[in-house]
């Protein structure tokens, strides 16, 4: 089954991931937990989910990488980083990070 235009509107109606991880979970229940058999080119490919999650953004946002530089000039991520409206920090990697009112940025990483 095709996705219809009123999943549509909700996924473009989606104001954070919370709201676009409803969205799609309402329509995999529909398709017995399948997403719809046009998903990737009318979603993905298109670039709708890429344009939605851009309107997620906060402004004045930052987002930090940390990378290791090996000696043969190489980088490795070790975290990616972004600030989030309440100034707590989330991410991928081994760390976590807050940023407090004063725009203080406290690190923890587990090693």
């Amino acid at each position: 089954m095709k996705i219809t235009d009123e999943e549509l509107n909700g996924l473009k109606a989606a104001r954070n991931e919370v709201e676009w991880n409803q969205a799609c979970a309402g329509l995999k229940t529909a398709r017995s937990g399948a997403y719809p058999s046009d998903w990737w080119p009318v979603v993905m490919a298109s670039g709708l989910a890429e344009s939605i999650a851009k309107s997620w953004a906060v402004p004045g946002t930052t987002k930090i990488t940390i990378e290791s530089i090996k000696d043969d000039g190489s980088r490795e991520v070790l975290s990616e980083v972004s600030t989030s409206e309440n100034g707590f920090i989330a991410g991928q990697g081994g760390g976590t990070m807050e940023l407090d009112d004063r725009g203080n940025i406290f690190f923890g990483f587990k090693g």
